[in-house]
């Protein structure tokens, strides 16, 4: 499986490449999730992760959830971007001693973060915007907000304080006496429905759950359950001592839109009630796109993938069926889905479309009857919202593997790793602030019930 970048490559991909707004804005493409048919749950779990590694190495589209959530780590990586900005704004307003704006801008930057970036794996943006507030809120009088704000900071166990050489000594005297006065630890219990979701807290990633996150200190804290096809979202307050639950649930109208859609598959219902949803998810997700996927078996009982692109109208733009190998765990199969890839997002052609064994995609009609039932309709295809253009066969050539030539050191990973780290620091490091160790660091024990 051909793994994902890391975030901090992404991240220092997107610094490095220039101020944000040069390129045009990638859209949004929605992923419903797989319909794993005749598949054992496993073994459809490993495809449906090596159809979105395959989404994420297109830089046209963002991959998100039905909700919007990012599934495409540099989507996370851009919205970072818009967070430091408002955050470095925010601390150029304090160093000019305009108090009120400089807070504003560092509450929108905490905002943005708390809205869309909890799932990150580095919580140092927002280490910084909340220490900057509370400098802010102590520079303008209001030392009781600022204390507060300090407390928050410190429940997030940051890795650097300020000292007497960056910050007036006493707002240090301030975050010293709150660090003091920090209470006993807590725990948060977490649960997750459906089952099956990897559990990350304030950044580190705990395990499956249900679990419990203990030696917490009391406070905010933020709370991420990843499934394959979807991320779910919390804040809790840990009392002083105390214990917090956090049960994420996949619920709301995307989720309801997205289980009657797989529901729709599985029913045959037909593509006129699948285009609605996929009208509706698209509408939900603010995306441009939606993929769906099902796995089906032929009269022999062989399975093959059928995925089934929409455009924001919910109109299907095209159907591509690839057959699928007996051992799931061949390298082959990642290669196919690659080429599944490219007949869906290289080719300009819509229509229903059947992947061949030597890499050729072949008009096949009555995919889309195959993929969504209603047999006898005759669907319209759309590229975008525009009328189908005729069909006919997409040239096998453009669908070979690429070469991938050896990666010069520009394209090796240490090197945008340390890219990332020196532009991420620069962008955030506004203020100056100190390492030293914290003694009253979380320390995440994680036990299962």
């Amino acid at each position: 499986m051909r793994s994902r970048r890391t975030l901090i490559l992404a991240l220092g991909l997107c610094l490095a490449s220039g101020p944000a707004g040069a390129e045009p804005t990638p859209g949004r493409l929605a992923f419903t999730g797989l319909l794993e048919g005749p598949l054992a749950p496993a073994r459809a779990e490993l495809l449906e992760r090596l159809l979105l590694d395959e989404l994420d190495g297109y830089d046209s589209f963002r991959v998100v959830d039905s909700a919007g959530n990012a599934l495409d780590q540099r989507l996370l990586a851009s919205e970072a971007l818009r967070a430091a900005q408002l955050k470095n704004e925010g601390v150029d307003l304090l160093l000019r001693f305009q108090y009120g704006p400089a807070i504003k801008k560092l509450e929108q930057a905490i905002s943005v973060f708390e809205a869309r970036l909890v799932a990150l794996p580095d919580y140092e943006l927002l280490h910084d915007a909340l220490l900057a507030k509370a400098e802010a809120l102590f520079l303008a009088g209001e030392k009781t907000a600022a204390r507060a704000a300090v407390k928050n900071l410190l429940a997030l166990s940051p890795k650097t304080r300020p000292t007497t050489k960056t910050h007036e000594k006493g707002f240090v005297a301030l975050y010293d006496r709150a660090k003091s006065e920090l209470e006993a630890v807590g725990r948060i219990q977490v649960s997750c429905d459906p089952p099956g979701c990897t559990i990350q807290v304030d950044g580190q990633t705990l395990g499956p759950a249900p679990l419990y996150a203990t030696r917490i200190l009391p406070g905010r804290h933020y709370v991420v359950a990843s499934w394959s096809n979807g991320v779910k979202l919390a804040i809790v307050q840990v009392p002083p001592g105390g214990e917090a639950r956090a049960n994420l649930s996949r619920e709301g109208p995307s989720e309801a839109a997205r289980q009657e859609l797989r529901t729709a598959l599985e029913r045959k219902a037909g593509l006129a009630e699948v285009q609605t949803l996929a009208q509706r998810i698209a509408g939900l997700a603010q995306a441009k796109q939606v993929l769906v996927a099902a796995v089906r078996a032929d009269a022999e009982g062989l399975p093959f993938l059928l995925v089934g692109l929409h455009a924001q109208s919910g109109a299907p733009n095209k159907v591509v069926r690839l057959p699928l190998p007996e051992d799931l765990d061949d390298v082959a199969l990642a290669r196919d889905v690659r080429r599944l890839g490219a007949a869906l997002f290289v080719e300009n052609k819509p229509g229903e479309w059947d992947l061949a064994q030597d890499g050729a995609a072949r008009s096949a009609p009555g995919m889309a009857a195959v993929l969504y039932g209603g047999f006898g309709e005759a669907p319209r295809f759309v590229s975008g919202d525009e009328p189908a253009a005729e069909e006919g066969l997409l040239p096998s050539e453009k669908l070979a593997l690429p070469v991938e030539p050896e990666p010069s050191p520009l394209e090796t990973w240490w090197f945008w790793t340390i890219v990332g780290v020196v532009v991420v620091g620069a962008a955030v490091g506004t203020v100056a602030l100190t390492s030293g160790g914290d003694p009253n660091s979380t320390r995440f024990e994680v036990r299962l019930p």
